[in-house]
């Protein structure tokens, strides 16, 4: 198996990041304080809800054990991306990043999207993404390497930015 040669660009890595974080906090400042917390449609979640789960989805990624692959760092990335924003596919969060049912302040939200967002422009900026993160095995996936914990970061934020969308789009009616 031949191993990619080409180090991955930080700064459009970065850049898809920001935008893909900008996107999210742009419709999630559209939600009114008494619309972040309605239940939109039956077995949906508010959009606080949507918020919180991104929140506590990249709030960093599983790499205080790391180890090099002998494979492509950016192998998984179109599996990943071809799984995550297929919207016709329904997917059950683990336990771990469930949202609580609670009212949500849009604000809070908003802040804690932004310190995620920092912190992970700076694993981007700051750490080598060819090295696999040894703490978590994604299911089905394996070991990701942190360029494609950051990949697999941005599919996700882009499928509930959609999410999003759709729960706005039921306030407007």
């Amino acid at each position: 198996m031949k191993v990619s040669a080409a180090i991955p660009d930080t700064t459009k890595l970065t850049e898809k990041l920001e935008q893909s974080f900008t996107d999210f906090v742009n419709l999630v400042s559209l939600f009114t304080t008494s619309q972040i917390n309605e239940v939109p449609f039956a077995g949906s979640w508010t959009a606080g809800q949507v918020a919180q789960h991104i929140i506590k989805a990249t709030a960093g990624i599983p790499d205080s054990q790391i180890k090099k692959t002998g494979r492509p760092y950016d192998e998984q990335v179109e599996k990943l991306k071809v799984l995550f924003l297929n919207m016709e596919i329904k997917m059950k969060a683990p336990d771990f990043i469930i949202p609580e049912e609670k009212q949500y302040d849009r604000n809070e939200l908003l802040k804690e999207l932004e310190v995620n967002k920092l912190y992970l422009t700076s694993i981007i900026n700051c750490k080598p993404l060819d090295e696999a993160c040894m703490d978590f095995e994604f299911p089905t996936f394996g070991f990701l390497t942190r360029y494609e914990w950051i990949q697999f970061i941005l599919f996700h934020v882009q499928r509930h930015t959609i999410q999003l969308k759709n729960i706005l789009s039921t306030h407007k009616k």
